[in-house]
């Protein structure tokens, strides 16, 4: 991990995302949802869930 890196929890995550957290656990196990996990905990950098969210977006935006 990065010193001075502030990570969020999986509460925040669902909550910034408006999702339930089953659904952000379904996006970590088959979209590849940046993550990570410290014993049973996850946790979450906001920077590289901005930049998944970008790349992700353009993907769908790309296919319609």
């Amino acid at each position: 991990m990065e010193t001075g890196t502030k990570y969020i929890t999986m509460e925040e995550v669902a909550d910034y995302l408006s999702l339930s957290e089953g659904s952000v656990r379904k996006l970590i196990k088959e979209q590849g949802f940046p993550h990570v996990k410290v014993l049973r905990k996850y946790l979450f950098n906001r920077q590289d869930i901005e930049e998944w969210l970008k790349l992700h977006s353009q993907g769908i935006r790309a296919k319609k």
